[in-house]
């Protein structure tokens, strides 16, 4: 998603943040959000995408969703490299 935005700051405040609250306010009580992020390379320059999304939420949405775990997702080689692995965050709406 981040391809589509001029730089990592827009890209969080117009899409990250906007992803947040529509899922939110999607969701039921006992409900889960569950989402692959990890960071992410922009032009050369790393960005900590996966930090600042457990941040977002922590920040506006601590009282009512809940972390429960965090799994890593490894990922499959391409041409013949290693992809390494991804985060996979879950929040339960309380």
């Amino acid at each position: 998603s981040h391809v589509r935005y001029d730089n990592y700051s827009f890209w969080l405040s117009c899409f990250l943040k906007p992803m947040i609250d529509k899922s939110f306010a999607l969701l039921k009580s006992g409900g889960y959000f569950i989402i692959n992020i990890d960071d992410i390379s922009i032009d050369g320059v790393m960005y900590t995408a996966a930090s600042d999304f457990v941040k977002m939420v922590q920040d506006n949405y601590s009282e009512t969703l809940s972390y429960e775990t965090k799994h890593e997702m490894t990922l499959g080689s391409m041409y013949g490299k290693d992809r390494g692995s991804e985060s996979i965050f879950v929040f339960k709406k309380v």
